[in-house]
């Protein structure tokens, strides 16, 4: 009984769905359309040419600092979107699978 609650449980966790999402795409091989924008934001945050060339010219800590939030901040938010694509995917599958 109490295995049965937790199993029930699990499946509401939002977690559970994004890791889903996200074990799928590694299975398939293939980014969804709709995340796609944001994992190339997140690698835009990632490798952002301006915090990398105040790093390699010496740049002041205070410049590097701000360039660093700045990659970070990009990151994030392409993070967020290809969460949300992935969630958007997981929605329509669960749609169409529905029908």
């Amino acid at each position: 009984m109490k295995l049965d609650f937790l199993r029930s449980i699990k499946y509401l966790c939002p977690y559970t769905h994004i890791w889903r999402a996200v074990r799928c795409m590694f299975a398939e091989k293939k980014i969804p359309a709709t995340a796609r924008q944001g994992a190339l934001i997140a690698l835009l945050g990632l490798s952002c040419p301006l915090f990398w060339i105040a790093y390699f010219s010496g740049a002041s800590r205070e410049e590097l600092v701000f360039h660093g939030l700045h990659s970070a901040m990009v990151f994030v938010v392409g993070i967020i979107l290809f969460l949300i694509g992935i969630m958007k995917d997981i929605k329509r599958k669960n749609q169409n699978r529905n029908e």
